[in-house]
């Protein structure tokens, strides 16, 4: 159990300024100040990187070979995957969004995203009322000049018929866990995790290459992420009806082809996929929205895809390996593996 609580902890503690804690709620209720129209192109610019971020992410480290397991042979692992996103998308520009009521302050033309850096302050004053609007900050997940998203998921799989592999990856709501080893993530998150993969071996539909020294597969994959917050945004007054809610979600689909050689101990591996991530962030409720009283404002979805090239190594020791690969492309991603059980070369 406390193994389970700790891979919790890593993956969905960095999630934190996802869900609008005080100070976030109160800067997505100035952003609905400015207007339906103004809300919608500033969510957009801000939450669409964070989407295609943790889509890549889970689109990562299914496999270390391809090999499939044979029948009934499994395994179970730690998977951690650091996405470096590019530095274009930890910024937006608010000039470029074409604001009707938010009036860009000179000298602050930009903004962070959600990937971008925490504690930037970005400020906006609101054409309706005159009053100043403070932007909601990002995740702050840079390292020098990195910035990376790093998650981490327990799977297991299992060999089963005609040489294919099912992978597995299941986290269920975590946020009683998680919530009392991280302060500023609060109980009534909702927060779940869960995927699947299959892999299949080539070699034996080619006859030509039935028996080549080395493994040939295609593999697939689906993972979804899904993550809800009850809001308290006071902007309704006394009557504010308590029915608001935060929804983010992300659906990641993966394609690809592995090939990989055995040379004593060490497996090294490669090849290439498609990945494409599919993001919805919704605001659920009554909220007031510039002068109007508005149900369900906010209904977006933002879509991010890759085609890239992974090459990886692995290291066996019984029934013990560790796994590195890397993903290449403008998202490129790091991911270790550390498994245990039956261990294909």
């Amino acid at each position: 159990m406390k193994k389970n609580i700790c891979f919790a902890i890593l993956f969905f503690c960095c999630l934190g300024a996802l869900f609008p804690l005080q100070a976030q709620q109160e800067r997505i209720e100035q952003v609905l100040s400015l207007g339906l129209n103004d809300a919608q192109k500033i969510m957009e610019a801000y939450n669409a990187p964070l989407g295609r971020t943790i889509g890549f992410a889970m689109s990562d480290g299914w496999h270390e070979t391809a090999q499939p397991l044979k029948r009934w042979q499994s395994n179970f692992r730690f998977v951690q995957s650091s996405v470096v996103y590019p530095a274009y998308e930890q910024r937006y520009n608010l000039i470029d969004l074409g604001l009707e009521n938010g009036i860009v302050i000179a000298g602050d033309s930009s903004a962070p995203t959600a990937i971008g850096e925490r504690g930037d302050l970005s400020v906006l004053r609101n054409r309706l009322n005159d009053s100043l609007v403070f932007l909601p900050q990002g995740l702050g997940l840079i390292y020098k000049q990195y910035a990376f998203f790093p998650a981490v998921y327990p799977q297991f799989s299992i060999g089963l018929f005609r040489n294919t592999e099912l992978s597995i990856r299941f986290l269920p709501n975590v946020a009683p866990l998680v919530s009392p080893f991280v302060s500023d993530i609060p109980d009534n998150i909702q927060m779940s995790y869960w995927g699947v993969s299959l892999m299949h071996d080539l070699k034996q539909w080619i006859p030509s290459i039935a028996l080549a020294p080395f493994s040939l597969s295609v593999w697939g994959s689906y993972s979804q992420a899904n993550f809800s917050y009850p809001l308290e945004l006071r902007s309704l007054g006394a009557g504010d009806p308590r029915d608001q809610l935060l929804r983010y979600g992300v659906t990641a689909y993966s394609v690809g082809m592995a090939a990989s050689k055995k040379i004593a101990f060490l497996t090294f591996f490669g090849g290439m996929q498609y990945d494409k991530s599919i993001a919805t962030n919704r605001l659920e409720g009554t909220y007031k929205v510039g002068e109007e009283i508005i149900t369900n404002p906010i209904d977006q979805t933002y879509e991010g895809q890759r085609i890239a090239a992974n090459i990886g190594a692995k290291l066996r020791v019984k029934k013990t390996f560790l796994a590195v690969s890397a993903v290449l492309s403008q998202y490129s991603t790091l991911s270790v593996t550390i498994g245990f059980g039956n261990n294909n070369p």
